[in-house]
């Protein structure tokens, strides 16, 4: 029984030497280290705290600039309803001065409608040889009071305040906004609607109380624009009505002052053609 051989496996080699490869086991394995623990984008946490920390500073950046594009587009608002208030003025006062040159007539016209009284007197009293004696003895034809037309007060007039206040006007126009927004170097104005204060600066940062100061700083100028637009709109509204009530006034002094221009030439005509009677006598 000894000497009966194993079936030889085919699978085995031909020599019947010892294998050379022998197997060492590995120790525990030490789990490999991320490189990059934000993923594969090679992104430390120092970069990730600098590009948080640029990215708040670009959108304080945007943030301040549109606050300073709102203020100063208010500030353009502002000035051109101031300059439409200052040309609005300028009407109305030469819209008053028309006014008494048109009452200065209608007077004139009154008082040339009186002495055409007098020379149709004249006139009648050449008609006869005795029209002295008449007229000497004649009683005196009453003057007819020229017809005062009842006025109310013009309302453009107590608006624009044309009168003993007139300087103390004209020092306010020379500090109202509309004069101070063409002088860069008026203060006041320039302290009220400054923006300035709105550029990019340390103190208007996003960390800490600089931003909520520059942020209430910012709406305050930006309220202050807003109600002296308003305001602003309210006494140009005003003023469009005081124009309107001024131009109603004197379409009306047109209106009688032509009516008694017509009367008066047709009596002008009237004593011209007696007068052509008695020297064609």
């Amino acid at each position: 029984m000894s000497n009966v051989r194993r079936p030889k496996n085919p699978f085995d080699d031909d020599d019947d030497e010892p294998n050379d490869f022998v197997f060492v086991p590995r120790g525990p394995s030490r789990p490999q280290e991320k490189k990059y623990p934000y993923g594969d984008f090679g992104i430390d946490e120092d970069d990730q705290e600098k590009d948080d920390h640029d990215g708040a500073v670009s959108l304080q950046t945007q943030i301040e600039e549109r606050q300073q594009n709102m203020l100063q587009s208010t500030n353009r608002s502002l000035g051109m309803m101031y300059e439409a208030e200052n040309v609005g003025n300028e009407t109305a006062h030469e819209l008053l001065r028309q006014g008494e040159q048109l009452q200065n007539i209608d007077k004139k016209l009154d008082k040339m409608n009186t002495d055409i009284d007098t020379s149709k007197k004249h006139v009648t009293s050449l008609r006869s040889v005795f029209g002295g004696v008449v007229n000497y003895f004649s009683k005196k034809p009453e003057r007819e009071k020229p017809e005062e037309q009842e006025r109310a007060p013009s309302k453009l007039r107590t608006m624009v305040g044309d009168g003993p206040g007139a300087k103390k006007e004209e020092q306010d126009c020379m500090d109202h906004p509309a004069m101070r927004l063409r002088d860069p170097n008026a203060g006041r104005y320039n302290s009220r609607y400054d923006t300035s204060g709105f550029e990019e600066t340390p103190s208007s940062s996003m960390r800490g109380t600089g931003y909520n100061s520059s942020r209430q700083q910012f709406e305050q100028k930006l309220d202050s624009n807003l109600d002296e637009m308003s305001s602003g709109l309210g006494r140009l509204k005003n003023l469009g009505l005081g124009l309107g009530d001024e131009i109603e006034r004197q379409n009306d002094d047109i209106d009688r002052i032509t009516g008694k221009t017509d009367k008066l030439d047709t009596r002008i005509e009237g004593v011209n053609t007696d007068i052509k009677k008695i020297l064609r006598r």
